[in-house]
């Protein structure tokens, strides 16, 4: 899972798109999942970064891994 957990370094470094990070909550609101399918996800590989202890979502970096997944 650690490969999969982008860092806040990386966050830094450079591959920020300027798109404000979703929470867990804000996530699965916008998609109409529950948290605990957006845990599952994560586990399934869906990418985030950990900011602290708290995993933040982009959007479109989600929407893009679930076209992906579908597909």
């Amino acid at each position: 899972m650690a490969d999969r957990v982008v860092s806040l370094a990386a966050h830094r470094a450079g591959r920020d798109t300027g798109e404000l990070w979703l929470s867990k909550r804000e996530l699965a609101a916008h998609l109409g999942f529950s948290t605990r399918t957006i845990d599952r996800w994560v586990k399934d590989g869906l990418p985030c970064a950990r900011f602290g202890t708290r995993l933040r979502f982009q959007r479109t970096v989600a929407e893009a891994w679930l076209r992906e997944r579908a597909a």
